[in-house]
C-alpha cells in the first residue's frame, strides 16, 4: 500500500483514539465524582467548540481507496440484516441479503484480486445459523404473518443455494473456528463494541496483509496503530462498565428518585409499546384473543391520558369482536354485554369531553404510526397512504376516525344482537323448550338498553358541532328497525312495571339505610341502576321523527326500509288509510322487486299489516287484494320469514338453506299465520257469498271470478261424506258458509265470531263486533238471493227481527242489492215490503229435466267425435260442426253440400 493511503490509516486510526479517549474521560469523570468544572475540555464541552476552533484543530482530510468504501458498505448492510435478525423481521432481512450480494457483484474486480472478505464468509455463517434454529421452532413459525414466513423459506432455499457454492471456503471457516454455530453470533452479544468486535478482525487481518506488502517501516506505524486502537478500546470498555456500575451504586443507594410525573411518563411509554405489539399481533394465527383483551383492559388502567383511555376502549371493543372468528357465528352474550359495556363507557367519554374525537387516534395510521424505524421517506408516504385509507370511508359521512368507530361499533352491535335472536329458539314443550324461553327472554331485555345506546348515539351527532345529519340518519334508521313493530300498549305496560318494581325497590332501599345494613342498601342501588325508564312516551311521534330524518338524509335503501316499518307501524295501530295511502305514494309495488331479499320480506309484512288492518275496518275487497298472494299460494311462511319453505316443491343445497335461515324473523316480531289465513278466509267468504247463492238457485252458471283458494276448500268439504264437528279454522269458516247458504245465520255468525284467532287482533272486542254486524249483513243478503222465489212480497220488520238488524241497516243492505240487480224486486212504500217481480220461473222437476237433457247431448256428442276417430270421418279431421239441433235440416242425412253429411262420408247413418 503506497504511503499516502498508510498515513490516511494512521490519522484515521488517530482520530478514533482521540474520540475514544475524550469519551472515556467523561466516564472516568462520571465514575470519580469530580467537580463539573475540572477536565470540562474532555467532557461534553468537547462538542461545543467554535467553527473557528474545528478549523484550527482540523488534521488532514482522509481520503479512502475505492476498496475501502466497498467494504464499508458492505459491512453496513450486514450490520443492517443482523438488526433484522434480531427483530426477526424475514422480509427486511431478505431484502438486505439482496443488496450485499448486489455490494460483492460491485465490487467484482477487488475480489478477483484479494478474494471474498472474511467478514462475508461470517455473515453467511450467521444467516444460516440463524435461519435453521428459526426453521426448527415450529411454534414461532406457526405465529408469524403469512408474509414473513414465506420470506423465511425463501431466505432458506436462497442461504442453501450460496453455501453450496462456498462450501470449500465455509468449511476453512468452520474448521477454523471462526464460526461454530450460534458460538459468538453478534445477536447473543450485549454491548455494542462485542458486535463491532466481531468484524475487527477482518480489518485486523488486512492490516497484516497491507503490511507484508509494504514491508519496511510501515511495519513499525502499523504495530503503533494496533496499540493505539487497542488502548481506546480498553479505555472505553472500561468507562462504560464504571458507568454501568456507578448507575447500579446510585440505584442501590436510593439516588435515582423519580418524580410522579417521570414515573407517569414511563408508564405511558410502557403502554405506547405494550399496544404497539398488540396491534401487531391482531389477526395473527395462533393469537389468545381472550388475553388481548385482557391485555388492552389493563392498559386502559394503568393510563392517565383521556386521549389514550378513549384510544383503548375503542381497541378493547374491536377486541371483543373479534374473539368471534367467524362472522355468521353467533357471540355470547356475555362477551355481547361486555362489549355494549365498554361501548356505553366510550360514548359517555365523548360526550363528556367532545374535543376527543379530534384527539384520540384509531385505525391502522395510528398502529403503523407509532413504529420507531420508519422515519424514511417511503415510510412517510406510506403512513400517509394508510391515514388516507383511513378516512376514505367516514369522509362522505364527515366523521372523524372516533365517531365513525362509534358508528360502526353500534351497527356491529344491532347486527349481533338481531342475529342472537334470530339463532336462539323459542319454541313450546319441555323442559328444554322452557331453557330456550328462558334464555330468549333474557336477550329480550336487552333491547331497551339497546335503544338506549342508540339514541345517546343519535343525539351526540345531531348536537355536534357542524351536526352530521347523514350519521344520525343511519343511526335513526337502526331505531326504527328495533320499534316499529311494537304497539303503544306495550310501552305503556313496560312503563307501568318499571314504576312499580322502582317503588318496591326504593322501599327496600329505605329499609336496609335505615337498618344500617350496607348488603341490603348496596343489592338495592344496583337493583335501582337497571331499571331504565322507557324513553318512548309516544312511539308513533318518535317514529315519525326519525323516519322524517331518514328520508333526508339517508340513502334509498334506508328511505324504502324506514317507509316500510312506518307503514307497518300505522298498520299496526289500525290507521289504515293513513297506512293504505303511505304505501300507494310511494310506488314500491312497482319496484320492490329489484330490492334485496330483506327489504322484500319487510315490503310483505306491511302489506300483510295492512291487510289486517283493512279486515278489521270492513273493508273486505282490501283485505283479500292484500292478503290473496301471501295466502292463496300458501306460502306465508316463507314470504314473511317465519319458517323454512317446504322442501317437497322446492330443491335446494345447505348453502341454500344456511341463507334462508339466516334471513328469519326473529319469533317476537311474528305475525300471527292463522290471523292472517282467517281475514282472508272469512273476508272472501262475505264477498263470494252472493255468488254461492247464485250458484245454487242456478246450477249451470258458472262462477269465473270465485276464489281459487274458497273454490277449492268448498270443493273438498263438498265431497265429505260426513261432516265431523269442526277443529281448525278452514272447517269452521266452511261451516258457517254452508250455514249461511241454508239461512241458520245466527249459527253461521256464533261460529265465526267465537274463533279465538280474533284474540290475536289489536282491539278483539272490537273485531268481534264487527263482524256481528257484517255476518248479519250477509246473511241477510244470502237469503234474499237463495229464497226470493219462495216469495211475492216480504216485510221490511220481518227481515229486521229475522237477523236482528236495525230498519235502517235492513233498508240499505236491500236498497244496494236492488242498485246492484241482484233481485228482481221492487219497494213498496205505503207497506214498507219488498215486492218481488217473478218470471216464468221453472219447477224443480223441470230444472232437473233440462240438466238431464244437456247431458244426453253432450254423451252423444262425445260418442260421434269417438265414433269419427276410429273410423277416420269428419268429425275428427274437421272441426266446424253445426249444432246438435240443427243436424238433418236443409240437406238431410244423405248429403249435399255444405251440410251436416256433406264432407266425404256419403251413406246415413241409423
Amino acid at each position: 500500500m503506497s504511503k499516502f493511503f498508510a498515513a490516511g490509516s494512521s490519522s484515521d486510526e488517530s482520530d478514533e483514539s482521540e474520540e475514544e479517549s475524550l469519551r472515556g474521560g467523561s466516564d472516568d469523570e462520571g465514575e470519580t465524582g469530580r467537580a463539573p468544572g475540572a477536565g470540562a475540555h474532555l467532557g461534553r464541552n468537547a462538542f461545543l467548540k467554535s467553527d473557528s476552533d474545528d478549523s484550527e484543530d482540523e488534521g488532514p482530510r482522509v481520503v479512502k481507496s475505492a476498496r475501502d468504501k466497498r467494504w464499508e458498505a458492505m459491512i453496513s448492510t450486514i450490520k443492517s440484516m443482523r438488526n433484522h435478525l434480531r427483530i426477526k423481521d424475514w422480509n427486511a432481512v431478505t431484502n438486505d441479503f439482496d443488496t450485499l450480494g448486489k455490494q460483492l457483484s460491485k465490487a467484482a474486480a477487488i475480489v478477483n484480486k484479494e478474494g471474498k472478505p472474511k467478514f462475508y464468509h461470517r455473515a453467511l455463517l450467521m444467516l444460516e445459523a440463524h435461519t435453521n434454529r428459526e426453521l426448527e421452532d415450529k411454534e414461532a413459525k406457526k405465529k408469524m404473518s403469512p408474509t414473513n414466513a414465506k420470506a423465511l423459506n425463501a431466505m432458506r432455499q436462497k442461504i442453501r443455494k450460496i453455501t453450496k457454492e462456498l462450501e470449500a471456503e465455509l468449511e476453512a471457516f468452520r474448521g477454523l473456528g471462526a464460526f461454530d454455530g450460534l458460538k459468538g453470533d453478534p445477536l447473543e452479544q450485549t454491548d455494542d463494541e462485542d458486535d463491532d468486535a466481531w468484524m475487527d478482525d477482518e480489518d485486523d487481518s488486512d492490516s497484516e496483509e497491507e503490511s507484508e506488502d509494504d514491508a519496511g517501516g510501515k511495519e513499525e506505524a502499523m504495530a503503533a496503530a494496533k496499540t493505539a486502537k487497542a488502548a481506546a478500546k480498553a479505555n472505553k470498555l472500561a468507562g462504560k462498565k464504571a458507568g454501568k456500575d456507578e448507575a447500579a451504586a446510585a440505584k442501590a443507594a436510593g439516588t435515582a428518585v423519580l418524580s410522579k410525573q417521570e414515573e407517569q411518563d414511563k408508564i405511558e411509554a410502557e403502554v405506547d409499546k405494550r399496544l404497539e405489539e398488540l396491534l401487531g399481533l391482531r389477526g395473527r394465527k395462533g393469537t389468545d384473543r381472550a388475553s388481548q383483551v385482557a391485555q388492552l383492559a389493563e392498559l386502559r388502567v394503568m393510563t392517565q391520558v383521556e386521549a389514550k383511555k378513549l384510544t383503548l376502549q375503542l381497541h378493547l371493543i374491536t377486541a371483543y369482536f373479534d374473539l368471534n372468528s367467524n362472522m355468521l357465528a353467533l357471540m355470547s352474550h356475555a362477551n355481547w354485554t361486555h362489549c355494549f359495556n365498554a361501548l356505553e363507557a366510550a360514548i359517555a367519554q365523548v360526550l363528556a369531553d367532545p374535543s376527543l374525537e379530534h384527539t384520540a387516534v384509531v385505525g391502522e395510521a395510528a398502529e403503523r404510526g407509532v413504529e420507531a424505524d420508519d422515519e424514511t421517506e417511503e415510510a412517510l408516504a406510506a403512513a400517509a397512504a394508510l391515514a388516507a385509507a383511513d378516512s376514505e370511508a367516514s369522509h362522505a359521512l364527515r366523521l372523524s376516525n372516533v365517531a365513525a368507530n362509534l358508528l360502526a361499533f353500534a351497527e356491529r352491535l344491532d347486527d349481533e344482537y338481531y342475529k342472537a335472536l334470530q339463532l336462539q329458539p323459542f319454541t313450546d314443550g319441555g323442559a328444554s323448550d322452557s331453557a330456550d324461553k328462558t334464555t330468549y327472554l333474557a336477550r329480550l331485555r336487552d333491547e331497551p338498553h339497546l335503544v338506549r345506546l342508540l339514541t345517546s348515539l343519535l343525539d351526540h351527532f345531531k348536537a355536534s358541532s357542524p351536526p352530521n345529519f347523514n350519521a344520525a340518519a343511519r343511526v335513526g334508521a337502526r331505531v326504527i328497525e328495533r320499534i316499529y313493530y311494537k304497539a303503544q300498549s306495550t310501552f305503556d305496560a313496560q312503563w307501568t312495571e318499571v314504576r312499580r318494581k322502582r317503588a318496591l325497590v326504593e322501599a327496600e332501599l329505605a329499609r336496609g339505610t335505615a337498618a344500617e345494613d350496607e348488603a341490603t342498601a348496596a343489592a338495592a342501588r344496583a337493583s335501582l341502576s337497571l331499571l331504565i325508564d322507557p324513553e318512548l312516551t309516544d312511539v308513533g311521534s318518535r317514529i315519525g321523527e326519525l323516519a322524517a330524518l331518514v328520508y333526508a338524509y339517508a340513502d334509498e335503501r334506508s328511505k324504502t326500509r324506514a317507509l316500510l316499518c312506518h307503514t307497518f307501524h300505522h298498520a299496526r295501530h289500525e290507521r289504515f288509510h293513513v297506512a293504505r295511502d303511505m304505501l300507494l305514494m310511494s310506488h314500491l309495488q312497482d319496484s320492490i322487486g329489484f330490492s334485496d331479499i330483506s327489504t322484500q320480506i319487510l315490503y310483505n309484512r306491511a302489506l300483510v299489516r295492512v291487510g289486517i288492518a283493512a279486515f278489521q275496518h270492513g273493508h273486505f275487497a282490501e283485505a283479500v287484494a292484500a292478503l290473496g298472494e301471501m295466502v292463496g299460494a300458501n306460502r306465508q311462511r316463507e314470504l314473511l320469514a317465519q319458517g323454512l319453505s317446504s322442501a317437497r316443491f322446492n330443491e335446494r343445497n345447505p348453502e341454500q338453506e344456511k341463507l334462508e335461515r339466516r334471513r328469519q324473523v326473529p319469533f317476537h316480531m311474528h305475525i300471527s299465520l292463522e290471523l292472517v289465513e282467517a281475514c282472508f278466509l272469512v273476508g272472501t267468504l262475505l264477498l263470494e257469498l252472493p255468488l254461492l247463492c247464485a250458484q245454487r238457485a242456478d246450477p249451470k252458471r258458472r262462477l269465473n271470478t270465485m276464489s281459487k283458494a274458497l273454490r277449492r276448500l268448498i270443493d273438498s268439504y263438498d265431497r265429505l261424506v260426513f261432516a265431523a264437528p269442526a277443529e281448525h279454522l278452514r272447517e269452521h269458516v266452511m261451516a258457517a258458509a254452508h250455514l249461511l247458504l241454508d239461512g241458520e245465520s245466527a249459527a253461521a255468525a256464533k261460529t265465526i265470531v267465537s274463533l279465538p284467532v280474533w284474540d290475536m287482533s289489536t282491539d278483539p272486542k272490537a273485531t268481534r263486533a264487527m263482524l256481528q254486524v257484517r255476518m248479519q249483513q250477509e246473511a241477510l243478503r244470502a237469503y234474499l238471493i237463495s229464497f226470493a222465489p219462495a216469495y211475492k212480497s216480504v216485510s221490511l220488520e220481518q227481515l229486521s227481527l229475522r237477523f236482528e238488524l236495525p230498519v235502517c241497516k235492513v233498508h240499505a243492505a236491500v236498497s244496494k242489492m236492488l242498485a246492484n240487480q241482484e233481485l228482481d224486486a221492487a219497494w213498496d212504500g205505503p207497506s214498507k215490503a219488498l215486492v218481488f217481480a217473478h218470471a216464468a220461473e221453472t219447477s224443480r222437476l223441470q230444472t232437473l229435466c233440462l240438466q238431464l237433457s244437456d247431458r244426453a247431448s253432450n254423451l252423444v256428442e262425445s260418442n260421434e267425435r269417438l265414433l269419427d276417430a276410429r273410423t277416420g270421418g269428419y268429425g275428427y279431421k274437421f272441426d266446424m260442426k253445426p249444432p246438435w239441433g240443427e243436424r238433418g235440416h236443409g240437406s238431410g242425412r244423405g248429403g249435399g253440400e255444405g251440410g251436416y253429411q256433406g264432407r266425404g262420408r256419403g251413406g246415413g247413418r241409423r
